[in-house]
């Protein structure tokens, strides 16, 4: 069978600290493509377990700007990445550092495949997404060579930006009649770049977090707070938006709902507690379905 008949869309994030060694897998059918990544720290938490207060206090900016050794994880199944100050230097020594990588999971498309995307709490965001041929390799088998020649067949496929953007499920079909035909006589294939989006629930609301049968959530991070003045803003004042730097990591919605397929979690200071008084918070989470 083609692993590019299935097309999934997850939110992964890497943490390492040095100087151990971080695999990075997508899977089969799928390829890394990495969205942003930072070494040295923005967390406190985060890699501190046996480590001095000293070592914990430089809280650089984030630079989340992919290294060269990064980037050559791109379009990979595996990838080890080595978090040290050989690989990245030292941006705040005496520090203890860690490597922070998102990634996304890239999937190929090949004609008359019609695949449903599927995200469990999260909603779809197309990054990019082209119908043509950029590669010589992908959805080549069984292909005659005059059918794989013409590498430059960009042809930008907007569509799917229309019709997924915003859905928690999408359907899609790599054809001409669909997005037309950019290079006639070209195999061509569908290739889209998602990353994935958090739904939030605003704050006195409840958070019902969902799995299908036969999968189990397993929270990827969660956040009580305040991180952006946009969201949960309607009908506040700005005093109570301003204060966009609320971080209050949600432990209790993973031990509330891991292992679980229903979870409902209210969005409140008397479950959180309340980590900026005035400013009105929401309960933002990132979770996955795993099987059980």
């Amino acid at each position: 069978s083609n692993p590019a008949r299935k097309l999934s869309l997850m939110c992964v994030t890497s943490s390492e600290s040095g100087p151990a060694s971080s695999m990075v897998s997508s899977g089969a059918g799928r390829v890394i493509s990495v969205v942003k990544a930072n070494y040295g720290r923005l967390d406190k938490r985060r890699c501190s377990r046996g480590r001095s207060r000293a070592q914990l206090t430089c809280l650089l900016p984030p630079v989340f700007t992919p290294h060269i050794s990064i980037h050559r994880c791109n379009g990979k199944r595996r990838c080890n990445l080595k978090a040290s100050n050989s690989v990245f230097g030292d941006p705040c020594r005496g520090t203890y550092k860690y490597l922070e990588v998102d990634f996304i999971l890239l999937v190929l498309l090949c004609p008359q495949h019609f695949t449903p995307l599927v995200s469990p709490v999260v909603v779809i965001s197309v990054v990019k997404a082209n119908y043509g041929r950029l590669d010589g390799k992908k959805c080549s088998r069984g292909r005659s060579r005059a059918q794989l020649g013409n590498v430059r067949c960009k042809n930008p496929a907007k569509k799917v930006a229309q019709r997924c953007n915003g859905k928690r499920r999408c359907n899609l079909r790599a054809s001409n009649s669909v997005f037309g035909d950019p290079c006639r006589g070209t195999y061509k294939y569908l290739e889209v770049d998602f990353v994935c989006k958090s739904e939030v629930t605003c704050e006195g609301k409840t958070a019902k977090l969902r799995c299908g049968a036969g999968k189990v959530i397993s929270v990827v991070k969660a956040n009580y707070g305040r991180l952006d003045g946009k969201k949960c803003s309607r009908g506040r004042s700005r005093a109570q938006l301003g204060n966009v730097r609320c971080k209050n990591p949600a432990k209790k919605v993973a031990q509330r709902c891991n292992g679980k397929r229903r979870c409902n979690l209210r969005a409140s200071n008397s479950v959180f507690g309340d980590p900026c008084r005035g400013t009105y918070k929401y309960l933002e989470v990132d979770f996955v379905c795993k099987s059980e």
